[in-house]
């Protein structure tokens, strides 16, 4: 049914019209929280590159030497995969 713009809303209109506005309340609160994740993740971006450039080929190589050092399974492990990698890749 159709009201004229006299008449007031029915109950149905007014649920709806409840339900609509509680939805956009809804939305409007999740997107705040994504703009928020997004600030969050662009400033952890920016501090890992900063990071990054501050770094030195000595520092990543002086990592990586340590890191085989306290994990030689591991680094193990993945220089045969490397290897095994590069064999399939160069073969003719």
């Amino acid at each position: 049914m159709e009201n004229d713009d006299n008449q007031t809303p029915s109950a149905e209109e007014t649920s709806t019209q409840e339900q609509t506005s509680s939805c956009a309340e809804r939305l409007g609160d999740e997107l705040k929280e994504a703009r928020q994740c997004c600030d969050d993740m662009r400033h952890k971006a920016v501090e890992c590159l900063q990071n990054a450039r501050s770094k030195t080929l000595g520092d990543v190589l002086d990592g990586a030497a340590s890191f085989v050092k306290r994990h030689p399974q591991c680094s193990l492990g993945i220089a045969a995969t490397i290897g095994f990698f590069m064999g399939r890749l160069f073969r003719r």
